[in-house]
C-alpha cells in the first residue's frame, strides 16, 4: 500500500511541477522574452540613428560598411552621390 501513495505522490509531484513550468512559458511569452525587448537587427539601429541625426552620413556609411564585411554578406553599390 504504501508503494502505492509513493507512486501517486510522485505522479502529483510531476504533474505540478508540469503546471508550473507550462504557466512561466505563457507568462514569458505574454511578456516577450522575459520582458526585455525584442533584439533589433544591427542594421535597424544604424538607420534609426542616421534618420534621427545621431550620426553623420560619413559615420552611417563607414559603419554600414563595416556591418556587411562581419556578416559576409553580399555589399550594396556604396555612393557618396546619394
Amino acid at each position: 500500500m504504501s508503494g502505492a501513495v509513493s507512486i501517486v505522490a510522485l505522479l502529483l509531484l510531476i504533474g505540478l511541477m508540469f503546471r508550473y513550468l507550462r504557466r512561466e512559458n505563457r507568462r514569458n511569452e505574454r511578456l516577450g522574452n522575459l520582458g526585455l525587448p525584442p533584439i533589433r537587427p544591427a542594421r535597424e539601429v544604424l538607420d534609426r540613428r542616421y534618420a534621427e541625426g545621431e550620426i553623420g552620413r560619413d559615420e552611417y556609411w563607414q559603419i554600414r560598411r563595416d556591418l556587411e564585411e562581419d556578416t559576409g554578406r553580399e555589399k550594396e553599390p556604396v555612393s557618396k552621390e546619394q
